[in-house]
């Protein structure tokens, strides 16, 4: 754990940037995962249109349902075809979070092995 920490003051810029983008990647994948439960909802009701009420009162529901009312308050309509393009923008934002946040480890690990050289 010390070297961890060694790392990130000796390389705090990147070490912050690698965080963030792990972070902001991980809700990411949270929020577009998480429409696909209303989105489920809407095939397995055969309805074009998304209402946000449903029949079982889960956290995961109740989860899905505030996610609706938030998309709706933003002017985002939801409907089949919209829920599958958030989920599919989520997860693309996801992975290249994620790639941004392999590149910042691999230029850490190389000024790394420089420094141990000199």
């Amino acid at each position: 754990m010390r070297l961890l920490f060694s790392f990130a003051r000796a390389y705090p810029r990147r070490s912050a940037l690698t965080l963030l983008a792990i972070v902001v990647a991980g809700l990411t994948e949270g929020l577009s995962l998480g429409l696909v439960l209303p989105l489920l909802t809407s095939v397995d009701r055969g309805q074009g249109e998304i209402s946000g009420a449903n029949q079982a009162p889960s956290q995961a529901a109740d989860f899905g349902d505030r996610l609706l009312g938030f998309l709706t308050s933003i002017g985002i309509p939801p409907t089949f075809g919209s829920l599958l393009a958030l989920i599919l923008l989520g997860l693309a934002l996801k992975s290249a979070l994620t790639l941004v946040a392999s590149r910042q480890v691999a230029y850490t690990v190389a000024h790394v092995a420089t420094d141990l050289r000199l």
